[in-house]
């Protein structure tokens, strides 16, 4: 494991709430590094959960959300991020700084999740492509996300799926397009996940 000298930052996002109301986070494979602007109070950067299951969250009116999106699989040591960012305005530079000084990225399990993600290739031809066996990506995944191979191939599947949604309305094109076994697994796996 090492620090990678990569940007990890996938994307970056804002929003500015309306309203006093509660919104739903969907799961999507993502940890954010977010800085919240609550009127009348300091504001306060944090670090998003992996979420397994959909949440709620209550958003304040006229809170201002500055996300920055953290690639799958950056081993954050959050204490240290949020340290170095305490204090400071949002700033993509500075977030990109303070996430690669403080993210330690095995490069196999990153290698891999990039395999799993772009090409949906089984865990054993991930682990042929690589040199090692199925049994040392598996644990090497694990350790890094703390998420197994499996979990990681299935939300691109529902994200590709998902992403197709919009173009096609035939769910058994759809599901072959995909690599699920049937137009009836779609709607079960988004569901799962």
């Amino acid at each position: 494991m090492s620090n990678m000298n990569t940007d990890l930052i996938a994307g970056k996002w804002s929003a500015v709430a309306t309203d006093d109301a509660p919104f739903t986070i969907y799961p999507d494979g993502c940890r954010d590094v977010i800085y919240r602007a609550v009127p009348g109070h300091a504001p306060q950067w944090y670090i998003s959960p992996l979420d397994d299951v959909p949440r709620s969250a209550l958003a304040t009116e006229g809170t201002i959300y500055f996300g920055y999106r953290i690639k799958a699989g950056a081993g954050l040591q959050s204490r240290n991020l949020l340290a170095l960012l305490d204090g400071f305005e949002p700033d993509i530079g500075r977030v990109s700084d303070a996430v690669t000084a403080t993210s330690i990225v095995d490069k196999l399990a990153h290698d891999a999740l990039t395999l799993l993600r772009l090409e949906r290739l089984a865990l054993r031809d991930v682990a042929a492509q690589m040199h090692v066996s199925s049994r040392t990506v598996q644990r090497r995944i694990l350790r890094q996300t703390g998420r197994t191979p499996h979990y990681w191939l299935r939300l691109a599947r529902i994200r590709e799926s998902i992403n197709q949604l919009n173009a096609s309305t035939n769910f058994a094109e759809l599901a072959a397009e995909c690599g699920f076994c049937d137009e009836g697994t779609v709607p079960d796996e988004m569901e799962v996940v």
